[in-house]
C-alpha cells in the first residue's frame, strides 16, 4: 500500500483535532449527576377495609342542659338508635316568632371496640332562642314600633369519645360568650342486647 503525503496529513490532521477536544488529564471538569431514570412513586399499602359492625344496636340519648343565669335549667334530650359501625342524624327545626328557628341536629356514629368500650364520633348543632323580652319597667319611654328584642346562642360541636355501655358522661360545658348562659351535654350509650 502507497501512503501518500495527502493520507498522512489528514490523519495528522484528524489526531490533532482528537487530542484539542479530549480534556487533559489534570483539567477539572465539572462533575455531574449520572442520568437516571425518575424515581417510581412508591405505592402505599392499601389501607385494609373496615370489617363490618357487629349485629348489635347502640342506644344513644343525649341530653342537652341549657342554664341562662340563675334561672332553672331548660333540658332536651334527643335519643336515636345507631347499628353498630353505622351512622344515625336527627334533624329537629322550630320558628319561634318572624324568621326565627331553634334547631337540634344530631349526627352520631358508634363503633363497639373489642373491649365491648363503645366510641362515640358526635356532631350536634343547637340553636336556642332565649326570649329576653323588654318588660316596661326596662322600655325606653317611647318604645319603637318594632317587636321586642330576642338573644340567640348557638352550639356547634363534633367530638370523638369513649363510653361505658349504659353510664352517662358529660362530654362538654360551654359558656355563651354574650351571656352567663351555660349549656352542657352529656351522653349515655347503651348496647342492646
Amino acid at each position: 500500500m502507497k501512503i501518500t503525503a495527502l493520507t498522512l496529513a489528514t490523519i495528522a490532521t484528524l489526531g490533532l483535532s482528537a487530542a484539542a477536544q479530549t480534556p487533559a488529564s489534570g483539567a477539572a471538569r465539572p462533575a455531574q449527576p449520572p442520568a437516571s431514570a425518575p424515581a417510581a412513586p412508591t405505592a402505599q399499602p392499601a389501607k385494609p377495609p373496615e370489617p363490618p359492625g357487629q349485629p348489635l344496636n347502640i342506644m344513644l340519648e343525649l341530653t342537652i342542659t341549657d342554664q341562662a343565669g340563675t334561672g332553672t335549667p331548660t333540658k332536651k334530650t334527643v335519643n336515636l338508635i345507631v347499628a353498630d359501625r353505622q351512622n344515625g342524624s336527627i334533624r329537629s327545626r322550630g320558628r319561634v316568632g318572624p324568621g326565627r328557628d331553634v334547631v337540634i341536629n344530631v349526627d352520631a356514629r358508634p363503633l363497639i371496640t373489642r373491649d365491648n368500650v363503645i366510641r362515640l364520633d358526635l356532631g350536634l348543632e343547637y340553636q336556642p332562642v332565649v326570649d329576653e323580652r323588654v318588660t316596661a319597667a326596662t322600655a325606653p319611654p317611647n318604645p319603637a314600633p318594632f317587636p321586642p328584642e330576642q338573644s340567640y346562642s348557638n352550639l356547634n360541636q363534633r367530638i370523638s369519645v369513649l363510653l361505658e355501655s349504659g353510664k352517662p358522661l358529660v362530654i362538654s360545658q360551654a359558656a355563651d360568650p354574650g351571656s352567663p348562659r351555660q349549656i352542657s351535654v352529656e351522653v349515655k350509650a347503651t348496647i342492646a342486647r
